[in-house]
């Protein structure tokens, strides 16, 4: 699809999402602009946004945006009943400090006689979502968003309307090539694509393990990690708690133009309180066997070319061939989860 001339290439950032949900929802004000498609639109929108609108007729009585830090909020009126409506809106961001209990907790104060509701708005990808719902706010995903702007884009000829919905259809689509393309062309939206499909599509939950996804910094630019391990994966080493899991860390090969997908294991310390015990002691303890042998070449694991000292430590790489295509990917962590978890049962067997 050619999107040299959408908009929303060009208006990238939060408050343009915000514009456009105020734009839309201005389509169910009492005095909108007529308009058929967007109308309908618009009052599913508010219907997704707070289900128990499907029971009654509604209007929006006002748009407002950045009210006390609040991205979008909508004053909905529905019968005798008032809704404020919080709209978070975050692209390839996610919630931080509390802030959208603290939206809640602020709306119920400042408007006690209305219905205070969240919303968060989600077109990009988060793997953790508990937080949101722990604060009980609707979540709408960019799956939900593109399914419902689909009914309407053959009945409107509205620019801005079809732009965004062209926009994040494009963003969708590229995220799902990661069923076509080989790996070595994956770019970060293939990357991200693949780990939620793993961490929603039933992998995660067949193989018994906890998953989660995001940006990695680092000094060399950063990665789209994947982590991942047993419920039970922690053990005692040197009075120390430790734990073991997994981390997927694509590496650009600037030299054969082609990405890669490193599969690590690593060893999380807690706090070393004794000062006779260093990070780097326990991590030898670790992976090394009484003669001095690297024992993780057991389990198909290689010692990285460098081992540091910290909190989070590679203690090693596996060693089998990612492959070529996201099914041989699969069978790849499959097998690597395999050994991790024989190595842990075994670490687990040892300690005190």
């Amino acid at each position: 699809m050619d999107l040299r001339n959408n908009l929303f290439r060009y208006a990238t950032s939060e408050l343009s999402q915000d514009a456009f949900l105020c734009w839309l929802a201005s389509f169910a004000l009492e005095d909108a602009k007529p308009d058929r498609a967007l109308q309908a639109c618009a009052h599913e929108l508010l219907e997704c946004f707070v289900p128990s609108l499907k029971d009654s007729p509604f209007a929006v009585m006002d748009i407002e945006r950045q009210v006390g830090h609040i991205d979008v909020l909508l004053t909905v009126v529905s019968r005798d009943r008032t809704y404020k409506i919080i709209v978070e809106d975050k692209t390839f961001t996610s919630e931080h400090d509390n802030q959208l209990q603290r939206y809640l907790i602020q709306g119920q104060n400042t408007w006690p006689d209305c219905t205070v509701c969240g919303v968060y708005y989600k077109m990009g990808f988060q793997s953790d979502l508990s937080h949101v719902k722990a604060a009980g706010y609707q979540i709408v995903t960019r799956e939900q968003m593109l399914n419902l702007m689909a009914k309407y884009r053959d009945q409107t000829t509205n620019p801005i309307f079809l732009d965004y919905y062209n926009w994040w259809s494009e963003y969708h689509r590229q995220t799902l090539l990661y069923q076509q393309l080989p790996l070595a062309r994956w770019n970060s939206q293939q990357i991200l694509g693949f780990y939620h499909f793993l961490q929603t599509g039933g992998f995660a939950a067949d193989h018994h393990v906890w998953m989660g996804y995001g940006y990695v910094s680092n000094p060399k630019g950063g990665f789209e990690g994947l982590w991942m391990g047993l419920h039970d994966n922690q053990f005692i080493l040197l009075d120390v708690s430790c734990s073991l899991y997994l981390q997927i860390e694509p590496q650009w090969n600037t030299e054969r133009q082609e990405q890669t997908f490193p599969i690590c294991l690593k060893l999380s310390l807690d706090e070393i309180k004794s000062t006779s015990v260093s990070a780097k002691t326990i991590r030898d303890a670790l992976i090394y066997d009484s003669p001095g042998r690297y024992c993780l070449i057991d389990f198909q694991f290689q010692r990285p070319a460098r081992m540091r000292s910290g909190k989070h430590i590679t203690i090693g790489e596996y060693t089998r061939p990612s492959g070529e295509t996201a099914a041989q990917f699969q069978d790849t962590l499959a097998a690597a989860i395999n050994d991790y978890r024989s190595f842990l049962q075994k670490v687990q067997s040892l300690a005190p």
